[in-house]
Parts: C-alpha cells; sequence; structure tokens
C-alpha cells in the first residue's frame, strides 16, 4: 500500500504552480506539527523560515530525533525528504507553538497517584481500582525518567507491555461481564444456592441485599424451589452472613422451611462445596444448581462449580453504583486466575 513518502517520489519534482495544493499536501505539513522546531521557526508571523533551513537546522541540532513511542519515526526523514523536493522546499514556516507541557504530564502522574491513594483508603471497596491507578502512575513516572535516546527501548518495552496487559485486562472483563448473563430456564431447579457477600451488623450490604432481592424475586416466582444460603462469618462481622441473609428473606415472605443456612464458608469454593454436601445429606439432587450472585461474580462461580461436577445456571443481581461494578470486574479477573488454579 502506497504511503505520503511514495507520494513524495511521485509528486515531490512537481511545483504547486504545475500543481495545486491538495489532500495529501495537506497530511504531510500537519505531520510537521509533531518535530520540535523551537527556537528554529520563528514564533510570530511576522518573520518565516524555508522549511529547506528549517529541516536542515532540526537535523543538525538533532540527528537521531525521538519521536516517542505513538508517533511514527519516519517524520524526521520525511521532514527531510520534503526539504529535498522541489514541492516544499521553498515553503515557508512561522508562527511556532509547542503545546508539550512535561510539567503538565508530571502532574498527570501525580493525579493518577493521588487517585490511587483515594481509592485504597476510602471504604467503597474500590480498592481494585486504585492499585490500577498507581500501576498508572509508576509507568508514567517510569517514562518520564527513561527521557533521552538511551531510554528510548525501555520506554517503548514499557508502554508495549502496558498496553498488551490492558488489552488482556479489559478483554477479560468484556468476558467477565458476558459470561454473567442470567441462564436459568424455565424449569425448576432443586439445587439453588444464594453466594453471601458482606453484612453491616444484623443487615446485609448493598450488594448482598442486591443479591437476596434477586433470590426473593425468583423463589416468589417458582414456589416450590428450595435455597441454601450460604456465608460464614467475617472477622469484621458480628454474625454469619447466612444468618442475616435467612433473616432478611424471611422479611420478604420466603417460607423458613424453604431455606438452609451453611455458616462455615468463607470463599466461594468452600460456598459450593459446603452448600453441595448440606444439600446431599437432604436427599437433593446436586447435578445441577442455579447461583444466584452479582453479574461480576457469576463467571466465576458458575466456573467453580462446573470444576466440582456440576452442571451451573445463574442470575446475576445489578451492581449499583457503576464504579463499584467496574472495580469488581477488574478484582474478578485476578480472582478467575486464582480460581483456575485451584481448579487444577
Amino acid at each position: 500500500m502506497a504511503s505520503i513518502l511514495d507520494y513524495l517520489d511521485w509528486r515531490g519534482d512537481i511545483t504547486f504552480a504545475e500543481r495545486p495544493f491538495n489532500e495529501v499536501d495537506n497530511l504531510l505539513l500537519a505531520e510537521l506539527s509533531y518535530l520540535d522546531f523551537g527556537g528554529i521557526v520563528p514564533t510570530d508571523f511576522a518573520a518565516s523560515v524555508p522549511l529547506s533551513d528549517a529541516a536542515a537546522d532540526f537535523t543538525k541540532r538533532t540527528p537521531h530525533a525521538e519521536m516517542g513511542v505513538l508517533v511514527p519515526d519516519k517524520i524526521p526523514d520525511m521532514a527531510r525528504r520534503m526539504a529535498a523536493s522541489a514541492r516544499f522546499r521553498d515553503v515557508l514556516l512561522s508562527g511556532y507553538v509547542c503545546k508539550l507541557n512535561e510539567q503538565t504530564e508530571t502532574q498527570f502522574a501525580a493525579l493518577c497517584a493521588a487517585l490511587g491513594v483515594l481509592c485504597l483508603l476510602t471504604p467503597w471497596h474500590i480498592a481494585m481500582t486504585g492499585v490500577c491507578l498507581l500501576g498508572l502512575a509508576a509507568v508514567l513516572t517510569a517514562c518520564h525518567a527513561l527521557r533521552g535516546e538511551t531510554g528510548k527501548r525501555w520506554r517503548r518495552l514499557l508502554w508495549s507491555l502496558t498496553a498488551l496487559g490492558m488489552a488482556i485486562l479489559f478483554g477479560a472483563m468484556g468476558f467477565i461481564a458476558y459470561d454473567g448473563r442470567d441462564t436459568a430456564p424455565e424449569e425448576d431447579i432443586p439445587f439453588v444456592v444464594v453466594l453471601g457477600a458482606q453484612t453491616h451488623g444484623d443487615r446485609p450490604s448493598r450488594t448482598l441485599r442486591e443479591r437476596l432481592d434477586r433470590a426473593a424475586e425468583y423463589l416468589n416466582a417458582h414456589p416450590a424451589a428450595r435455597v441454601t444460603v450460604t456465608g460464614g462469618q467475617g472477622a469484621d462481622e458480628t454474625q454469619t452472613e447466612a444468618s442475616v441473609m435467612t433473616a432478611y428473606l424471611l422479611e420478604k415472605g420466603i417460607a423458613p422451611e424453604r431455606i438452609t443456612e451453611e455458616t462455615k464458608a468463607r470463599t466461594t469454593r468452600e460456598n459450593l462445596i459446603n452448600s453441595k454436601a448440606l444439600a446431599e445429606a437432604q436427599g437433593v439432587p446436586t447435578g445441577q444448581v442455579l447461583i444466584i450472585t452479582s453479574e461480576f461474580h457469576l463467571s466465576r462461580a458458575k466456573f467453580i462449580a462446573r470444576s466440582l461436577g456440576m452442571e451451573p445456571y445463574g442470575l446475576g443481581s445489578t451492581t449499583t453504583p457503576w464504579i463499584l461494578k467496574v472495580n469488581y470486574e477488574l478484582r474478578e479477573v485476578f480472582s478467575y486466575v486464582k480460581a483456575r488454579w485451584q481448579a487444577g
């Protein structure tokens, strides 16, 4: 495919008097804006310098110009070829303005770091977002420290690894969101599990309440269904998650005989292992399981259920506000990797 450099070979010897200015000429001149002509091109429009002289001075001052990660390295060579062509060598440059501000770049890294620390310190459970912001701040700081020709390759490597990591991370988040869709069949499933989450005293947290509201909706629509609520007592909790879940479902009108408590589990894997054992002890078939949890959690929960020999279905509750959902999906990427490792 032809490039703008090929255009120079093809039209470089044709002056503007012979062929008028066109879109490709405009693109070539726009590319020149990436070059640092500070001290070479006048800053006002009262004076000017020919492109041929500007390119020669730029090459003399910066024989090995570094264009950064996102800007093509061919631009300095393009400028030299333009300066040597009959079409562009007499083009006059003036009114130079430099918009590059290294102080702003440093301030952006500091802003990312400050936001990251704030996320870690707030009680809103958005620590994973904070970790990612701190990581971005570290990359920006490292790239700023690696200025100059000697650090060029390291900066490229660092940005390439960062871009690859972000692509993998966002791709995994997309998979988790896609796999977290509702998959509950029309017919009743004997084995229904609601996964626990943090509690505040004798009340469920917002996330847990959203899960329980979804469970109550399903149980009211399926009167014959029974449910296992699962969750032990965390270090910062005054009672088991399962007991809080039971009390909430009773308030929603679910009969107590339809609810089984599992009060020992501390992880999603333990939730499902212990709930499966309880159901089997009660004579409930566990070949299929309907898991009710937050949508960001559903993909991993279904994977763990499959690794335990069950065919999983899912109902996911909506997580609000959206920043919590994004943070939890970020966290789920790493939790999913851990779950796969534990499953062998």
